[in-house]
């Protein structure tokens, strides 16, 4: 879509010179444009994934590969609300 179109533009420097190794997009345009439930729904999901990992999100010790972990965790268990979407889109 345009916006990873332009985003990946802009990027394009940074990864040339070896700046950048990686980079993780999300667009919501599938929530957005599947309505109010769908919206509720990805803020559910963002909403737990956000208190699964609150506490080392307060802690700035923690390290944020363990964070990753745990969000990537309760993506994949099948606890998060899927009804609209039929996956997890948050994550």
């Amino acid at each position: 879509n345009c916006t990873v179109s332009l985003m990946l533009m802009s990027l394009g420097g940074l990864f040339a010179q070896d700046l950048v190794e990686w980079v993780s997009v999300a667009t919501y345009q599938a929530a957005s444009g599947g309505g109010a439930r769908h919206m509720r729904e990805l803020l559910s999901q963002m909403g737990q994934l956000h208190n699964h990992v609150a506490a080392e999100l307060a802690d700035p010790a923690s390290a944020i590969l363990d964070i990753e972990r745990k969000v990537t965790s309760l993506t994949r268990s099948g606890e998060l609300p899927v009804d609209n979407f039929g996956v997890p889109l948050a994550g």
